[in-house]
């Protein structure tokens, strides 16, 4: 998947949850999505809303864990389907 698209699809699925201020989808040398994301809402009660759900995009379920800055949640495909 295009990285713009990858970008769209993350950022128009997370949100639901609550405005979102960045969010970062890494692409390695080889044009591949890395199997992470970033998402960083402009508050902490977006990220409860995610860390309350499981979700599935693109196939992949995503493993969805509170990120070490604020009002942030780091995104990681369980499967490969965000590759």
């Amino acid at each position: 998947m295009a990285v713009r698209d990858l970008y769209l699809e993350v950022s128009e699925y997370f949100k639901q949850f609550g405005s979102i201020k960045k969010c970062n989808v890494p692409f390695g040398e080889t044009g591949f999505n890395k199997g992470y994301s970033w998402v960083i809402f402009h508050s902490q009660h977006s990220v409860h809303k995610v860390l309350k759900e499981s979700h599935t995009l693109e196939g992949a379920q995503l493993k969805i864990k509170s990120a070490p800055f604020q009002s942030s949640v780091k995104l990681r495909s369980i499967l490969s389907g965000m590759d």
